[in-house]
């Protein structure tokens, strides 16, 4: 796995992760495990990051891996 910084902003910055599509299984599948608890009244802050990783973040994984793995021709596979 591997992290570049792609762009500097006044108010973001902007970052690449290189990852494997085994990777991705990991974090899509520990994502999908997990149970969050907390208190979004509390926390509203908190309840935007999870929103984000809930609504946003999972579902583009999820997508990715699913596409990569329908999509992209294996080594161990024969073409027809």
């Amino acid at each position: 796995m591997g992290l570049k910084v792609l762009n500097v902003e006044a108010r973001d910055i902007h970052v690449v992760f290189e990852m494997s599509l085994s990777e991705l299984r990991h974090v899509r599948d520990a994502i999908d495990a997990a149970h969050i608890n907390y208190a979004s009244e509390e926390d509203p802050k908190l309840a935007l990051s999870v929103k984000y990783l809930t609504g946003d973040f999972f579902p583009f994984i999820d997508e990715l891996v699913e596409d990569l793995e329908k999509n992209v021709t294996r080594p161990d596979r024969k073409r027809g």
